[in-house]
């Protein structure tokens, strides 16, 4: 058993950097994996679960980026890992009423702690910025009366 978790763990990366960011990518896709099977079980079970395709579609979009982390491609496995989570994020935003899309901005800095473990140091401010500039376009495109929400203090 031991064996087939290192060999399922082990990258062809030979700077110690990218080992590190592709072993953390590799982890985070596995969870990921994990995750979708949990969500494609719930969709078939659930009477309005919704369809299985999401995680399936994005279960072979993880495998292809496990395959890029183990050969050595950490940052362009990273990438993909976030442009995935960026997209899901955003279309939750976009599809969810005011009120609750404003919460998607916290799960988001999950997100930036990701890419700060699997990315360098620039790459990880190019994510900052269009994480908090795709949130807010978004948040502002989709929910143009958002602003005009009454306080909380009102209700």
């Amino acid at each position: 058993m031991r064996s087939w978790i290192n060999t399922l763990m082990t990258t062809r990366a030979t700077d110690p950097d990218v080992q590190r960011r592709a072993l953390i990518v590799m982890q985070l896709i596995i969870m990921m994996l994990v995750a979708n099977v949990l969500f494609a079980i719930l969709a078939i079970v659930s009477p309005d679960g919704g369809s299985v395709l999401i995680p399936v579609a994005s279960s072979a979009l993880f495998i292809g980026a496990y395959a890029l982390a183990q050969r050595g491609y950490a940052s362009v496995a990273a990438w993909i890992v976030v442009g995935a989570f960026l997209s899901g994020a955003l279309f939750a935003v976009a599809n969810l009423d005011s009120e609750r899309s404003v919460n998607v901005g916290y799960f988001l800095t999950a997100l930036i702690v990701i890419a700060s473990l699997s990315l360098t140091p620039p790459q990880l401010w190019l994510v900052t910025g269009g994480v908090t500039g795709g949130f807010l376009l978004t948040l502002i495109t989709a929910h143009p009366d958002l602003w005009n929400l009454p306080n909380a203090r009102h209700n």
